[in-house]
């Protein structure tokens, strides 16, 4: 048995002794234990799990919904229609309707289409935005309503529910865009416009 002086009070003691039987200090051992190592890494890959699920949380859940709250932001409020007495009528019928002369639009009566994705999502409540193209997904958001909202005419409602129309926000001002969606009525682009009333 090889034998060593303990660094604390210089007697001779075994060099596979833990601690000192005449003094007591104790000798910790340069080795790291199996249970040692297998702990760190599993500490070390719960960690990344937790900061993988995190980023992808992060990137996939919360941005798009603050990215799409942002948007929603900008259309709230009262919008005043800029041209008084605007008539519109669609491609190819003698129907028309007369603009509501001011909308609002709020956190009751806007859908959005939270969470990523892109499609074409129906303005049930009122108002809804989207970055649906004829092509698929585009990158730009723009607001889209039905004349059933949007209109003065009188008469059946129901009949106007499905007729879309989609506007360009533009300096504070919603400026109408052509719409090819559902029944794949055109409407004439006479640029309807309403500025936010401040």
């Amino acid at each position: 048995m090889a034998l060593m002086k303990c660094k604390e009070c210089k007697k001779e003691i075994s060099t596979s002794a833990e601690f000192c039987p005449h003094c007591g200090y104790v000798y910790k051992s340069g080795k790291t234990s199996t249970k040692k190592i297998i702990g760190i890494t599993v500490a070390t890959l719960i960690a990344a799990a937790i900061l993988f699920l995190a980023g992808t949380y992060i990137i996939f859940d919360w941005l798009p919904v603050v990215k799409i709250n942002k948007e929603l932001n900008k259309y709230y409020g009262t919008w005043v229609l800029v041209e008084d007495n605007f008539k519109n009528v669609f491609d190819n019928s003698d129907k028309s309707y007369t603009a509501a002369k001011e909308i609002v639009i709020d956190k009751n009566n806007i859908d959005s289409q939270v969470g990523g994705g892109c499609g074409f999502n129906h303005p049930e409540n009122g108002f809804s935005i989207t970055t649906y193209t004829d092509d698929g997904c585009g990158k730009e958001y723009y607001l889209i309503t039905s004349l059933k909202f949007l209109t003065t005419q009188e008469g059946d409602v129901e009949e106007w529910e499905d007729k879309m129309l989609c506007f360009d926000l533009k300096d504070d001002m919603l400026v109408q865009k052509k719409c090819y969606l559902n029944d794949n009525t055109v409407y004439k682009n006479q640029e309807i416009k309403y500025k936010l009333k401040k």
